[in-house]
């Protein structure tokens, strides 16, 4: 999507959803200019602070390298020293003294334990399962100089903890039983609970009691509900813990267990008491998906109280070493309640607007046994959580659902989300059916939009014909490079088309035939004339000639494979940089039903694909979504569309970001769309430590593929020659690949978009000021 598209968008979510933010109204009905901060805390009185992290399962894969990486990112977000350490259960993934001792060294590393408490909650991997240690057994692995601030021993040898620093209170709760039955707490430690909690409420009425237990209290945050779509609560949480904490507003309770993430506002609530799921150090989950990725995210917190008693709760991305989102504000304990308000259910529901769609949903019969719907990212005072789509007979039975989750986890300040989502379904669809599309959002509140499909022969007869005569008109002109408009014109008229009314169409052959030529004959690739490879410097990994095999083209090579699959690889033996790195193809064809090709990056010639050593970016032109060996969606790119894109050619092109991020441009004529490939997703590739000395291959991803694209030019940008070159042959040589549109002077309607862009720009930065963003 160009810029000037992307401010349009915005004005017309603008006009659309006004009323998810609304203005604040002063009493003679003035409009405020921006949103009063509701929030007390003050964090130039910071007095008291503590790193919170969970289930870090030393043992499991490279769990420990983990957490000493962990414990150095902790330390940044925190504006004073760190006080304190709770951990909530399941510090180890074995509960063996081998391990214990593994996490005991790693902490003491990274903190001095008689001055920086670090408080330790049993988990149900620490005591519970067979083979486990039993908990006095934990107290001699960990030793003595971890209890150094209790201030009741007796209780630390059946799993309980009640730890004072600086005054501040902190009570561990150990888990009885869990699966298969609710997770239970003992008659002993409910009655030591209790009394314990009577202390300190009765010597300080008004400080607030941190209470962690590995099992969060059953129906409160996120990753506790029984009716989530995993029935979360009916295996993983605790009714007696509710039963027992609900009578103390004082407290905090930090669980973990579930593993569920903390990107979510629902991992904060308050009822009677305040609960906050603090996710998991060595993965995350969600109830409404598992991610393939899952074992590549780490999340933790970072608690602060000041002065008053106000606390903010940090949330942060280990794995990316960013904030979540922005903090949650816990107001300073008041008797008469309202300082458990803000996380209420009841000020949630009332505050809370569902998302909203800037725009109606596109059904795009793509074949007699395939559609596709196309929609707009929906707006939300939050984010969505999560889209359902539907398709429906005509009595209203669904045929065929498919889930939707927007990747906010892997972008934890949300400014990066895609515009569009695109997804399609397979069978038999009869008319009339009608496909519905639903946008949740955290709290599970959503917005539907629907769209009925009906018969439209005739209709659509009449609309073949009237293209039909445009492409004659079109063919009778004698084209030159400046008809580049024209063609592309009635290739977006086309690719609005259904397949029905292509079906009824005699001259779409005749147009393709001619937007081949035409293509070839001014828009394949500028640098081609320079960098257009040649057979000689190709290889193939094919296991037989007939799979894969590589001939020389008038625009430089052209890739063959027929019933190929993954790791028949086709490349290039000249070493190129990535930033900077073009690759220009034309006349990509498939003729199999599979249409997803791999893009393979690596310091080693003739490279195959296996785990996670080199960079596999997987284009699926069925419907334009990009993705990456690991799993994680970069996004999709309308350009990308098979069915769209005709004889067009267009360009990878690869730059690098200061943070170590690679933007990936696709370029064509019909316009640009650029997706981002993360840093973090290049960590651990150990044929990939090297970004300038790569070797590029191409390979089918999917099984029994038939297809051939030609490869007009391979090179790198910065090295372009600015006057005839020595050997333009080379690709050794690196050249500029150029730009396929030709620019042309800015009309007024971009002058205005332009203006427009420079108004949010200034007003974003604003607010990203105000708020501290």
């Amino acid at each position: 999507m160009t810029k000037y598209n992307k401010v349009l968008s915005l004005l017309l979510v603008v006009i659309m959803c006004f009323g998810i933010a609304p203005i604040s109204v002063g009493a003679e009905g003035e409009e405020d200019s921006v949103r009063t901060v509701d929030y007390a805390f003050d964090e130039n009185e910071i007095v008291f602070t503590f790193a919170n992290l969970s289930d870090t399962h030393i043992g499991f894969g490279n769990n420990d390298e983990i957490l000493e990486r962990n414990l150095e990112i902790i330390k940044k977000y925190a504006k004073n020293e760190i006080d304190a350490v709770l951990f909530n259960g399941d510090q180890t993934q074995d509960g063996t003294r081998e391990q214990a001792q593994l996490f005991t060294s790693i902490v003491k590393d990274a903190f001095d334990v008689t001055k920086t408490p670090v408080i330790i909650t049993h988990g149900n991997h620490d005591v519970y399962w067979s083979g486990c240690m039993t908990r006095a057994e934990f107290v001699d692995a960990y030793g003595q100089d971890m209890y150094l601030f209790d201030k009741d021993m007796s209780s630390i040898y059946k799993g309980n903890r009640h730890v004072e620093i600086n005054g501040y209170h902190f009570i561990t709760v150990d888990i009885e039983t869990y699966m298969p039955n609710y997770n239970t707490l003992s008659s002993e430690t409910e009655v030591w609970l209790k009394n314990t909690l009577d202390r300190i409420v009765a010597s300080s009425p008004d400080s607030y009691v941190f209470v962690s237990c590995h099992s969060p209290a059953k129906d409160t945050v996120y990753g506790s509900m029984s009716d989530d779509a995993k029935n979360t609560g009916n295996w993983g949480a605790s009714v007696e813990l509710d039963g027992i904490l609900k009578d103390y507003p004082q407290v905090v309770l930090f669980s973990g267990h579930t593993h569920y993430g903390i990107n979510l506002e629902t991992n904060i609530n308050q009822s009677t008491y305040t609960q906050i799921n603090s996710g998991s150090a060595s993965d995350i989950d969600f109830d409404i998906t598992t991610l393939d990725t899952r074992r590549s995210f780490s999340q933790g917190m970072i608690v602060e109280v000041d002065k008053d008693n106000n606390i903010r709760v940090t949330r942060i991305d280990l794995a990316r070493d960013s904030v979540i989102k922005t903090p949650w504000y816990i107001d300073a304990y008041k008797e008469d309640g309202s300082s458990l308000d803000r996380y209420s259910a009841e000020t949630r529901k009332n505050n809370n607007t569902p998302p909203c769609f800037p725009e109606e949903i596109d059904v795009v019969e793509v074949s007699s046994t395939e559609i596709r719907i196309d929609f707009k990212s929906a707006m939300d005072d939050d984010m969505v959580f999560y889209y359902e789509i539907k398709v429906e007979n005509e009595n209203g039975t669904a045929i065929a659902t498919k889930t939707i989750v927007p990747q906010f986890y892997n972008d934890p300040q949300l400014q990066n989300m895609p515009e569009s989502y695109s997804t399609a379904f397979t069978g038999s669809f009869k008319y009339p059916y009608t496909v519905r599309v639903r946008a949740y959002d955290c709290f599970y509140e959503f917005t539907e939009i629907a769209v009925k499909m009906v018969d439209k022969t005739e209709e659509n007869a009449i609309i073949a014909a009237d293209i039909d005569k445009s492409i004659d008109e079109l063919l009778s002109r004698t084209l030159t490079d400046a008809d580049l408009e024209l063609v592309i014109s009635m290739r977006k008229e086309i690719n609005k088309l259904s397949y029905k009314i292509r079906n009824l169409m005699n001259r779409l052959d005749a147009f393709e035939d001619l937007e081949r030529e035409y293509y070839n004959n001014y828009f394949i690739t500028s640098c081609s004339k320079d960098f257009a490879p040649n057979k000689n410097i190709t290889f193939s990994m094919a296991p037989m000639s007939s799979r894969g095999w590589v001939e020389d083209s008038d625009s430089g090579v052209k890739l063959n494979w027929k019933d190929a699959t993954k790791n028949y690889l086709l490349g290039f033996n000249s070493k190129v940089d990535i930033d900077g790195l073009h690759i220009g193809f034309t006349n990509l064809a498939f003729q199999s039903e599979n249409k997803v090709l791999g893009i393979l990056l690596s310091n080693v010639y003739k490279d195959k694909w296996l785990s996670n050593e080199c960079l596999l970016i997987n284009v699926d032109f069925s419907d334009g979504n990009v993705s990456l060996g690991s799993g994680a969606s970069l996004g999709r790119s309308d350009l990308l569309v098979y069915s769209d894109m005709g004889s067009i050619p267009f360009d990878f092109k690869f730059n690098t970001t200061e943070n170590g991020d690679i933007n990936m441009s696709i370029v064509s004529p019909l316009g640009t769309d650029m997706l981002t490939i993360p840093a973090v997703e290049l960590e651990g590739m150990s044929n990939l430590a090297d970004l300038s000395g790569c070797y590029v291959s191409i390979s089918p991803w999917a099984t029994k593929s038939t297809a051939s694209v030609e490869i007009t030019a391979i090179h790198t940008e910065e090295d372009a020659p600015t006057e005839e070159p020595e050997n333009p042959g080379d690709p050794e040589n690196p050249s500029d690949i150029g730009d396929n549109v030709p620019e042309q002077e800015k009309g007024f309607f971009e002058l205005i978009a332009e203006f427009f862009v420079s108004i949010f720009e200034a007003i974003g930065e604003f607010f990203s000021k105000l708020f501290g963003g």
